[in-house]
Order: C-alpha cells, then structure tokens, then sequence
C-alpha cells in the first residue's frame, strides 16, 4: 500500500491528521515520541535563531559601553579593539554616543506617562466601561507597569523585538492577572513574516528555575512526586553544562552561551513551556439571522439542526388550528422563499486551538493542557495564548532597532577618537632640546633633565659660545581634517538616530526657536519607533482585558472597585462584550491629578461642593484625619437637616461652603496673582 502521509522536514515525522493530538500520550513523568519530536522542533528553531541572537548580543554591548569587545584579527589570531590598544600601550575609554541618547528616548516617552483605557464598542454597554478602566488601573500597579514599560521600551531601542506574557495564576500566594517581560534570549520562534508574530504556530520559551519552584508548580506535594521529579532531572546533569556566565553577577550574563536545554545560572533547572497550534474536528456554525458565528463541538450539532429546524418550520404560515397551510399544488405557503430564508448554516471543518505542554530538557511530560485562555464572543470560543510580542520593522522578518542603527556611527566616532590616540601617541611630549654649546659646567645633564620636572627649577645654560636657551618640544601637528572628522560623527550620530541634542538638553547657546525646532525634529523622527511600542501596550491591555472577562467573578469586582464606590461585573453581559482599546495620558499622572485637584478646589471654592467630597475625588494625600473630621460633620448635619424637616421646620442650608472675599491682611499688595488667602491653608 502506499504512504501517502507528508513527512515533517524537521522530524522526518509523518504529519498529523485532522485531530492533531489523537493517540498522544498526556500522562505526566512520562518520556514519549511526541514529546521528544516537540524538543527537536525546538531545538532547531532555537539554533536557527543563533545570528539574531548575535545581533542582539552585539546591540546590548554597545549600550552597556563594551563597544570595544568587538573581536578583530591581528598576526592570525582574534583579539578584542581593547587588547589590541592595550598591547599598543593606549588603553582608551569608550565615548559613549548610543547611551545617552537611548535615555534621552527613554526618558521622553516616559514622560508622556500613557496608559491604556477602553471604551464600549456598543453605545448601550458604556456604563460597564468604568469597572474595566478601574481593573486595568489597578492591576498596572500590581504589575509595576509604568516601571515595566519603560524598561521594556528600553529593552525595544536595543533589540527592537519584545514580548510580554499576560496569564492568570497565583504569585505570592494570591491568585490574579500578572505580566511579565519574556526573556528573548530563550525563546525559539520558528520564521515570522508579521510584525506581531500571528503567523507562528509554535512557541517555546525555555525557564530556568529553582528546585522548590518545580516542586511547587508541578507536583501535588507527595513525596513520591518529588522523588520521580529528582529521578528525571538527575539524567539532565552531567560535567559538561554550561556554566553560568563568563562574568560576574549583574554584568553580561549570557555571555559565550547559546544552549536550549541546560540551565544558563547556576542551581537552577530548565523547564520547556512550549505552546503549539493544533487541530480537531469541529462544526462551524453561523447564524444568519443573528450574524453570530464560530466553532461548536461535534457533540452540539443535533443542538443546532433542532435550532435550524424550528426556524424553517416559523416560516411556513399556518391555520387557526396549528396546521400548515398548502397552496393548489399541497405543497405548504411560506412567509419568505425557503431559498432566501436566512437560517442556520452547519458546516463540518478543522478546528485550530493552542496547546500547552511543560516538558523536562530530556523530553519527560510535567504539564499538558488545552489553552486556558479564550475569548468569548457571541456564545462562541477562540482559544489564544498568553504572549504579545511586536517586532519592528519586520520588513521580510527582519529587525533593526534603534541602536542598530546607530552602530555604525558609533563605531566611526571610536575610529577617530582611537586615530587622535595615535597621533598623540607618536608624537613629541614635552622633550627638551638643549644646545651642546650651551652646557654649563656648573650643572650636569642628569641635573638638567630633573630639574625640567619639578616646580620653580633653576636650568643653567651657557651663552658665551653662542649657545641657544633650551627648548621644549611638544606635538602640535594634528592633521588637518580630524577636528572636521570628529565634529562630523557626532553630527552623524544625531541625525542617524534621530535624537537631537535640544532632545537631551544640549545646546544652550542657541536661540530659543532653533532649540524648539530640533526638539521638534526629534520627536517626529522616532514618532513611528514610540508608536510601534505603544501599540504593543494596545495589544496588552487587549488580551488583559480578555482574560478579565474570562476570570472576574461577581465576588471579585466588590473587592477590586472598593467599599465606597462600587462597579459590580455582571458576567452575564459582561463577559461577551466588545471593547475598544486606545493609548492616553494616565488619569494618576501628575498632569491630569493636578488639574483634577485644582477643579474639585474650585467647586468647593464657588460653594458647589463640600470639604468632604472635594478631599474624596481630589484625594490629596495625608488628609485622612480632616476627611473624617468633615465626614462626621456631614453626617450630624444631615441628621439635624432630618430632625428639622420631620418637624415641619425649614431645614438648616449648611451643607455646602459659601463663597466668601478672601482676609484682606493676607493679601500681597505688590503682586495680585499672589494672593495669599486663595491658598487651601488660609481657606481651611
């Protein structure tokens, strides 16, 4: 009989049918073939990412000023710039161009201080929207995201390829949502041609973690758990993995190492997340009436064909006694033309859903699972994975980031500096120059040349013969054009990178218009860089927001939106909502905060609002006591005002704090702008 399968070009494998994972074993501790053809995927997908590793590595070096590391070849060996300057007798210092101006961007764009916030795509659903702004500010600051994102902005300027996984679990003995930074270094990503790596069906990030990490995460506890885990990670350690670093703690880390299945720090273990696409039969279910459609289960089908059966029998009109109505051929009058009916249409097809596994370096199963991760949509599921990765600009699949491009330009700015070195090098440095005739017999050469060395020295010299008073010599001949040269790289180094030096402050010479144009200049050359990143935050908050959907519960939105003031989820109308995700200026910031402070003043001011609720919504910090000082005033007026309206009198109007003509001993006379009893203190 001929095989008809199509063999996998990295296994050598036969390629599955339509149910991907049938006959494929799950059970954990276990070593099987599928595994181990996951482990060989991986492997090559690692390895073949090797040269943009390199990239990446030689990126970071010349941000963290090991821009001289670079290996070059001297009499037929390799040697790094800096022991070639060295073995030359002139060690240099680096002139750091790069760093700087990454700060520079970094610091611009932290400044904006942005945020992602959502809006109801329905007109109908904006009242929810507060719940899910409220939830997504409050688990930014449960994940650090402003101090998360801009270092993975950072992270974007040098390798202009980040990630970030989004995934529900518990941390700190505490279940939630939580972000973290993906390690690039040890991912393995087959070819991508999309900027937001849609296009890949396999994921496999490589972990390396302690022992009691692994015994917390993958074990029920027993003892007999732990002993099988020892047995299969005792099979993983041999003398020849690598060891952690060729540096010390905090410096270059993954430095000379580029292995998928060994642990790269020292005590700690390799685990293999490897997340791959699969398939399975499945029916595809479109509801023409309603526009709603997706992917059911085989097991639903009869559900629909009665759904679609019950429709086609609303459309044939009948009598008062229930029975359908024929025409002169006994065949039964419709409403609508059975042709144009829209109903339910039932298609059988493939299904593609993400699947999770935890393997051990040696192929052994810990963990495997469909995606817990969905997005609901109309009754319907589309299973997604926890990763968001942006990769810019992907032209063809490919990356140059923003230190990259200037690589060059630092390395030509080095090349002059080093040429400046060795023109000084080889040049005259303060030689004396004595004429023969001119020797004294009172003082000896030796004399002569220490006293040239010291302080208020006396040289002698005799001009009887015609002798010539010493002279010192010193190299002033540097080649005409270096000076040019070096101005010009540093000129190149701004334009290439687009960051100007009014961007970094620089420039203060110049006149206030041209300091504004370059600042300007910057800000819209790295425009498309910044919102590449920002877009990246988008997509984030997109899948955060999924994942609120999926595990917020009725209980958990009290406590998230406070005992004040409460937004409650309502999973019934909740969970299937559409929502609109944009970038703007965070609500907390000091900009937004200090405008909202001085508002709520002026309301209490202008008497439109009392002490109580301007302290609440302004929430000025350190202010507790006089909030509750003027909360229990509150609530005894309140109880007079009810006293007296149960009486039949006229309620006491105190509620609210009248405008009155600030004291007139505390204003400044010289200045109106500076007026004294304006001041929250003198108000108070």
């Amino acid at each position: 009989m001929v095989d008809n399968h199509v063999i996998n070009d990295i296994s050598n494998y036969a390629e599955p049918g339509p149910d991907s994972l049938e006959g494929v074993s799950r059970e954990r501790f276990t070593q099987s073939q599928s595994n181990l053809l996951l482990l060989q995927w991986a492997c090559q997908y690692f390895y073949d990412g090797a040269e943009l590793r390199k990239k990446w590595k030689r990126a970071q070096d010349f941000v963290m000023g090991r821009q001289l590391e670079e290996l070059i070849e001297w009499n037929g060996r390799k040697i790094t710039i800096r022991q070639y300057m060295e073995l030359k007798g002139m060690p240099i210092l680096e002139y750091d161009v790069i760093g700087d101006k990454l700060l520079s961007l970094v610091g611009l764009v932290r400044q904006q201080r942005s945020t992602a916030t959502c809006s109801a795509v329905d007109p109908n659903e904006e009242d929810y929207i507060s719940f899910f702004n409220e939830y997504l500010r409050q688990n930014d600051n449960l994940n650090d995201r402003q101090e998360l994102d801009a270092r993975m902005f950072y992270a974007f300027c040098v390798f202009a390829f980040v990630g970030m996984k989004t995934y529900y679990g518990r941390r700190d003995g505490k279940n939630g949502i939580f972000d973290y930074s993906v390690d690039i270094f040890k991912l393995a990503l087959p070819p991508f041609f999309k900027y937001d790596l849609s296009d890949v069906e396999f994921i496999a990030e490589a972990h390396d973690l302690t022992w009691r990490e692994i015994i917390a995460t993958f074990t029920n506890g027993s003892k007999e758990e732990a002993n099988k885990l020892s047995e299969i990670y005792l099979q993983t350690q041999h003398h020849f993995a690598p060891e952690q670093t060729y540096h010390p703690t905090g410096e270059a880390q993954y430095a000379g190492i580029d292995d998928f299945t060994h642990s790269s720090v020292v005590g700690k273990y390799r685990v293999l997340e490897i997340w791959t696409k699969e398939t399975r039969p499945a029916i595809w279910v479109h509801d023409w009436e309603s526009g709603d459609c997706g992917y059911a289960s085989p097991d639903q089908r009869a559900f629909y064909e009665e759904k679609k059966r019950k429709i086609e029998e609303s459309n044939i009109m009948k009598d008062e006694n229930g029975l359908p109505m024929l025409d002169e051929n006994g065949e039964p009058i419709y409403y609508v033309d059975p042709s144009e009916l829209k109903t339910i249409e039932i298609k059988d097809e493939a299904e593609t859903y993400w699947f999770r596994r935890y393997i051990t370096p040696n192929g052994y199963l810990l963990d495997a699972r469909e995606s817990p991760y969905y997005v609901l949509r109309d009754g319907f599921r589309t299973s997604i994975h926890p990763y968001t990765f942006v990769a810019y600009p992907c032209l063809n699949g490919e990356v140059r980031s923003f230190t990259m491009r200037a690589e060059n330009n630092q390395r030509t700015l080095n090349h002059y500096m080093m040429m400046i070195n060795f023109i000084v090098a080889n040049g005259a440095k303060g030689t004396m120059l004595v004429d023969e005739n001119a020797l004294s017999e009172k003082q000896s050469i030796d004399e002569m040349q220490v006293n040239y060395t010291k302080t208020d020295s006396i040289i002698l010299w005799n001009s009887k013969n015609g002798g010539k008073p010493p002279q010192t010599l010193v190299n002033k001949s540097i080649p005409a054009g270096v000076d040019f040269m070096v101005n010009f790289a540093k000129t190149m180094a701004s334009e290439g990178s687009g960051v100007q030096g009014a961007l970094q402050g620089q420039h203060r010479n110049t006149s206030g218009k041209q300091y504004q144009l370059e600042r300007e200049s910057s800000s819209t050359t790295i425009q498309d860089f910044v919102e590449s990143f920002n877009n990246f935050k988008v997509r984030v908050a997109k899948k955060k927001l999924y994942l609120i959907q999926e595990f917020c519960t009725d209980a958990d939105s009290v406590k998230l939106t406070g005992d004040e003031f409460e937004i409650h989820f309502n999973s019934e109308t909740m969970r299937d909502m559409d929502l609109d995700v944009s970038i703007d200026l965070d609500a907390y910031s000091p900009l937004i905060r200090a405008a909202n402070n001085d508002m709520a003043w002026q309301m209490m001011v202008s008497g439109k609002m009392d002490p109580y609720t301007m302290l609440t919504v302004a929430n000025f910090p350190g202010t507790g006591r006089m909030r509750k000082y003027f909360k229990e005033q509150l609530e005894k007026l309140e109880a007079l005002q009810a006293q007296q309206a149960a009486n039949g009198q006229m309620p006491t109007d105190g509620g609210q704090q009248q405008a009155t003509a600030p004291d007139t001993h505390l204003k400044d006379s010289s200045d109106g702008a500076n007026d004294l009893a304006a001041l929250p203190s003198a108000a108070m």
